[in-house]
């Protein structure tokens, strides 16, 4: 783990290459050296210097449009509860809850004011979590109809929220959530792989005929790579663990392995999901595999029987 001048951690996109002298440091520092930039040039010329980023400074007048800017930022504004929908609905542990956790602890994010945010690029994602949690045409288009989203605001569920672990800015220090209950351990790992997993089957091999499934989870929070790598030893899966850019991933490719994971994630064949890597996964379940190693060779030497000339 590399450190910059000033202590913080230098990792992803927090790194910043100074053009023309390769020298490396965060974005704080960066923003640091700016503005104590700005502050010397300020003096020079005798005027009076705004906040960082061109903020007005506390005390200073400001417009209504930035002093509700100022107290959403601080979580004391409501949203407009456009959409109803069942607020009580993270109080009882179920495998639908446990599946939309996983969904949030991958492709959400909570703000501090109390609003929930899912982002994905499948439609059916979206109105799956829009079904469950009964919110009526809660399901909106965004980044032009590329993507699709879902939101929600109650101060009671995101407190519930919180208790469980969820954070806001989340990617890089989010961990497996509080005293999740054993049966429900496979649903939340579900709602990860639906979130920031892929299912895929591939022939990588020369002269291969069956395609392999390759399974992976995808996250830049080390803590949650780990927990959900020990959940599959626990089980019994064997999964791969590889870091690259400060981004974790966790393959699974063994076919035992990829039994026993099926088995987990799919008991029932009406259970909350991202139908598209089902479908493949099932594919590949339904593909016959031939018995691995070399067949056995003929016996060389006949067999022969009492009616057999000697």
């Amino acid at each position: 783990m590399r450190r910059c001048r000033r202590g913080h951690i230098v990792v992803g996109d927090n790194e910043y290459i100074v053009p023309g002298s390769g020298r490396s440091e965060c974005r704080q520092c960066l923003a640091i050296r700016s503005h104590e930039y700005r502050r010397r040039k300020a003096e020079e010329a005798g005027r009076e210097l705004r906040g960082p980023h061109g903020k007005i400074p506390h005390g200073h007048p400001k417009s209504e449009r930035t002093q509700y800017r100022e107290r959403a930022l601080r979580g004391e504004t409501q949203a407009v509860f456009r959409y109803p929908w069942n607020d009580r609905f993270f109080d009882e542990w179920s495998d639908a809850m446990a599946w939309l956790l996983g969904v949030i602890w991958s492709d959400g994010y909570l703000s501090a004011g109390n609003r929930v945010e899912v982002c994905s690029k499948d439609r059916d994602l979206i109105e799956s979590i829009a079904q469950i949690i009964a919110q009526a045409n809660g399901v909106r288009p965004k980044n032009g109809g590329r993507h699709w989203r879902i939101a929600f605001t109650s101060a009671h569920a995101a407190q519930r929220l919180r208790a469980l672990g969820l954070v806001t800015a989340k990617s890089h220090i989010i961990e497996w959530p509080v005293d999740v209950p054993g049966p429900y351990e496979a649903a939340f790992v579900r709602g990860l792989i639906d979130g920031d997993g892929s299912v895929l089957l591939s022939k990588y091999r020369a002269g291969q005929q069956r395609p392999d499934l390759i399974v992976d989870f995808t996250s830049a929070s080390e803590a949650l790579a780990l927990s959900f790598f020990d959940w599959c030893d626990r089980h019994g899966i064997q999964a791969r663990h590889y870091i690259r850019h400060g981004v974790h991933r966790l393959f699974v490719r063994q076919q035992a392995s990829l039994r026993a994971l099926h088995a987990l994630l799919y008991p029932q064949p009406h259970v909350n999901c991202l139908a598209r890597k089902r479908r493949v996964f099932e594919a590949w379940m339904e593909i016959p595999r031939v018995r691995s190693g070399r067949p056995k060779p003929a016996c060389q030497v006949p067999h022969l029987t009492d009616s057999d000339p000697a």
